[in-house]
């Protein structure tokens, strides 16, 4: 298996293991210790960083799912193309649920060092995410 297969693998059972069943335990496994995911409001460092993001994410939209569409791989870089739903049940950025589902689509950019997630960036239309939740964007 080419690395480019071995680490979209990694993005494969990142999905299943940690997004879908929420196996703490395999954090060191597929993410190194000096991770950050780069969002569009902040960045989440160390396996405990991604660990508060999904947690945060389930509080949000109890029915959270991620599907990966597809993937291209080059060298040590990883593209991910996602659709994202969810019912909005848990308070947002201190705007309150309104209880509305939402599906959406993201790109992740994961950059691999040595067979682990090493730093990854988020991309999304926010303005549309906000707009299909029935909330104004936060100011500023």
């Amino acid at each position: 298996m080419s690395k480019e297969e071995e680490n979209k693998a990694v993005v494969r059972r990142i999905e299943e293991e940690i997004i879908e069943k929420g196996d703490w335990s395999v954090l060191p496994d597929h993410i190194t210790p000096n991770f950050v995911l780069h969002e569009i409001n902040q960045d989440y460092r160390g396996q405990e960083g991604l660990k508060q993001l999904i947690t945060h994410l389930r509080s949000v939209f109890p029915d959270y799912y991620q599907t990966i569409e597809y993937m291209v791989a080059e060298g040590d870089m990883v593209a991910i193309f996602y659709t994202i739903g969810g019912t909005f049940k848990g308070e947002l950025l201190g705007i309150a649920p309104t209880g509305k589902g939402i599906t959406f689509k993201e790109a992740v950019l994961a950059r691999f060092e040595n067979g682990k997630q090493a730093e990854v960036w988020v991309y999304y239309d926010a303005l549309t995410f906000y707009k299909k939740l029935g909330i104004s964007p936060p100011s500023g």
